[in-house]
């Protein structure tokens, strides 16, 4: 009986280190993956983009928090030329834009589908 309770106590043993070393292995992915995985948020981030364009002022919104811009194609963002209206990041920049000012501006992705004007130059 006593060799039988020593094979138990081995089996047990083992049982116990296996489900120790599974266990270790889900804590460190965290449940959902490798640590690889934590780059997809800073491959996401880096395809963000920031790009001038050089563009017309159709209308400048009353509460001055948009402008609507006539603008040349954008190959880095894959957009053709188009009249758009885009938010401005500081309403701060329309303060000395009117329609029909020739103007240069900076577009600055936020998120996939979210753009924003970040700066305003009138030429």
């Amino acid at each position: 009986m006593k060799h039988f309770t020593s094979i138990a106590g081995t089996i047990i043993a083992g049982a116990t280190l296996l489900l120790f070393v599974a266990g270790s292995a889900t804590a460190a992915s965290h449940g959902h993956g490798t640590h690889d995985s934590h780059g997809a948020a800073d491959s996401h981030q880096q395809m963000m983009k920031q790009v001038d364009t050089t563009a017309q002022v159709l209308a400048v919104a009353p509460d001055g928090k948009s402008v609507e811009i006539d603008h040349l194609p954008i190959p880095e963002l894959g957009w053709p030329a188009m009249q758009m209206s885009l938010e401005l990041e500081n309403p701060e920049l329309a303060t000395d834009i009117a329609a029909g000012d020739q103007v240069t501006v900076t577009i600055k992705q936020l998120s996939a589908t979210r753009y924003v004007i970040a700066n305003i130059i009138k030429e």
